[in-house]
């Protein structure tokens, strides 16, 4: 799911640096990045349960800006953007909207 995660990426951002959690490496670019974890809650998915995911976060100079979590088994999407809301399904959720991110370093 990874390598499909990265071809749509690379498809629509072709100049945005890919950082994937299966790779060797896991240190924070510099520059802007797209991270994928191809399914998070391994053991929820070795178990055939719903509760894992495909996770994917946008970050710039090492500030989260957006993510997606989607769980393919139950076909349900969340995913939001600092200053935009997040959104379950299509339907925004009435919760706080950060209005900047935190750097991670």
């Amino acid at each position: 799911s990874q390598r499909i995660a990265y071809a749509k990426l690379r498809e629509a951002f072709p100049n945005v640096l890919l950082v994937g959690e299966e790779d060797a490496k896991h240190q924070i670019p510099p520059e802007n990045f797209f991270t994928v974890d191809p399914v998070d809650g391994t053991h929820e998915f070795a178990a055939l349960r719903n509760e894992w995911g495909v996770l994917i976060g946008y970050a710039e100079s090492g500030a989260p800006k957006a993510g997606v979590v989607y769980q393919p088994k139950i076909d349900r999407i969340l995913f939001g953007g600092i200053g935009e809301g997040v959104f379950l399904d299509g339907s925004r959720l009435s919760a706080p909207v950060p209005t900047r991110s935190i750097v991670v370093s």
